[in-house]
């Protein structure tokens, strides 16, 4: 028998807060057949260092339950929020100031049940970051 073909087109896409640029980029993770508390969505500017920062503190400064951890990348927070029906959207923020590279990941309750999963899972985007974008001596990428 034949497997039946998997419908992908709606389980990965940008996000609908702004179009992706050349300095902007996110892509939602959909669990199809799960409710949104099981999803995951991450967005990415690269800019010139001073901007990046710039970016880092804005959202530090929007978003809701802020805690500095400053353990992943040059600099890094956790916020907690609380979806209309109650269940916590976990959200870590990191910047790579050498890079120039701002980093938001948000996670369902469902899909991370602490806060240290969805640490977990930003610590795992900055590793491949560095692979692909190694920085050399002095500050400058390839």
């Amino acid at each position: 028998l034949a497997a039946a073909p998997v419908d992908t087109a709606d389980q990965t896409g940008p996000l609908q807060d702004e179009p992706d640029t050349a300095s902007y980029s996110s892509q939602h993770f959909k669990a199809i057949g799960r409710p949104e508390t099981w999803d995951i969505a991450l967005r990415m500017w690269k800019l010139e260092p001073g901007k990046a920062q710039e970016q880092y503190e804005a959202l530090s400064g929007q978003l809701p339950g802020i805690n500095e951890k400053d353990d992943i990348a040059s600099r890094s927070f956790v916020a907690i929020e609380k979806d209309p029906q109650g269940n916590e959207i976990k959200g870590v923020g990191y910047l790579d100031a050498p890079r120039g590279i701002v980093v938001l990941i948000t996670c369902g309750a469902s899909q991370c049940t602490s806060p240290d999963d969805a640490v977990s899972l930003a610590k795992i985007t900055h590793d491949k970051i560095k692979l692909l974008l190694p920085v050399s001596v002095g500050g400058k990428g390839p």
